[in-house]
């Protein structure tokens, strides 16, 4: 087939579609801040103290379609612009019994979302029933140094 040669002489190249957020201009002069001033500094703290900085999200899922490859001008990737909106979905919580999973702050925690969590403690000295333990074997082990 000549039409991927004749897209690429023509200055185009197979490439996969990524999502933008709609609102980036809303937000572009809020994020250089960040960038320039509330990072730094961040950094500056962090370092005065001898400590990490750690970053978290949480777990959503998605409520789009995924994305797949196509062609379009070399530099220039296409976009699929989205609401970045996302839907909550309700959760059903497995975990072992470690203190910090069944604290008062957890628990009261839990209590104030029953709506969308719904927790389960494993039956305790039961690592093998919880598929992340062998995620954290492997990390923790010699075959990931």
């Amino acid at each position: 087939m000549r039409s991927p040669r004749l897209l690429k002489n023509m200055g185009y190249s197979y490439q996969k579609a990524r999502f933008v957020s709609d609102h980036l201009a809303d937000v572009a002069p809020e994020q250089q801040e960040w960038l320039e001033k509330t990072w730094p500094e961040l950094r500056r703290q962090a370092q005065a103290r001898n400590a990490l900085v750690l970053f978290g999200d949480e777990c959503s899922f998605a409520q789009w379609g995924s994305l797949s490859s196509t062609w379009s001008r070399r530099g220039h990737q296409p976009e699929v612009k989205t609401s970045g909106q996302r839907r909550a979905y309700k959760v059903f919580g497995i975990q072992d019994g470690a203190r910090y999973h069944t604290s008062q702050a957890m628990q009261a925690f839990f209590a104030a979302h029953t709506d969308r969590i719904t927790v389960y403690q494993l039956l305790r000295y039961s690592p093998d029933f919880n598929p992340i333990e062998i995620g954290y074997t492997q990390c923790t082990s010699n075959q990931m140094a």
